[in-house]
């Protein structure tokens, strides 16, 4: 079964000194502008504005990429809700390359300190009877009789590499209305990030690393789950 990737939402966790914006926003286009082709947008928040709402947006001319730096974080963000229609070892190559350039300004450029990780992916795919898959991939039989729709959210803590991990998935039904046609689907969500616990101290190279490895999982999950 075909999973196609509606989202991937990359987060690094970091302190960052924004009082240049424009000169932070530059670095960071020209390093990246074969992806991010649209105009910057820089934001004129006063100081004390939430420290989570971004101050510097990238994005593409197609929407389909964004990068988003607030006080506290930089988001690279893939987004093809629309349209969905590429699979995870599809987009792999072309968002590790954009996300280690961008992991290289932040390090090298910016000299910022990045201690957290974090990776979300939303996926969805068709299928006739979405339920009777949750049902007989996650639910004891007889326990439910004719449910319309199911959601079933994992939590699990593992170790990578000497980084303590939380690993969340959730599974559940979606109907979706096309006219007077219902179209019936499966959507699994993915939610991988080094535990808010601890902070570590990640450079490029053990960066790009992570969201490989994460993908990796993600993909190989979507095949043994379903």
């Amino acid at each position: 079964m075909q999973y196609f990737i509606h989202s991937m939402n990359s987060v690094f966790y970091a302190s960052l000194n924004l009082q240049n914006k424009l000169e932070l926003a530059s670095i960071l286009h020209n390093e990246t502008k074969i992806v991010f082709d649209g105009e910057p947008i820089i934001l004129p928040l006063p100081d004390d504005a939430p420290s989570e709402i971004p101050r510097i947006i990238l994005t593409s001319k197609d929407n389909e990429h964004k990068c988003h730096i607030s006080k506290e974080r930089v988001e690279f963000i893939y987004s093809n809700e629309a349209n969905p229609d590429r699979e995870v070892s599809e987009l792999r190559e072309q968002f590790l390359v954009t996300l280690g350039d961008i992991a290289k300004v932040v390090k090298s450029s910016w000299k910022v300190e990045v201690y957290r990780l974090g990776f979300v992916i939303n996926s969805v795919g068709n299928y006739e009877a979405p339920v009777e898959i949750i049902k007989t991939k996650f639910i004891r039989e007889g326990v439910l009789n004719h449910p319309r729709r199911l959601e079933v959210f994992v939590l699990d803590r593992m170790t990578w590499d000497n980084l303590k991990i939380n690993r969340a998935y959730r599974v559940y039904t979606l109907i979706k209305r096309e006219g007077k046609e219902e179209r019936k689907l499966l959507s699994v969500n993915f939610d991988i990030n080094t535990i808010p616990e601890e902070k570590y101290s990640f450079d490029t190279e053990s960066i790009v690393a992570f969201y490989d490895k994460a993908i990796l999982n993600i993909g190989e999950s979507l095949r043994s789950l379903f």
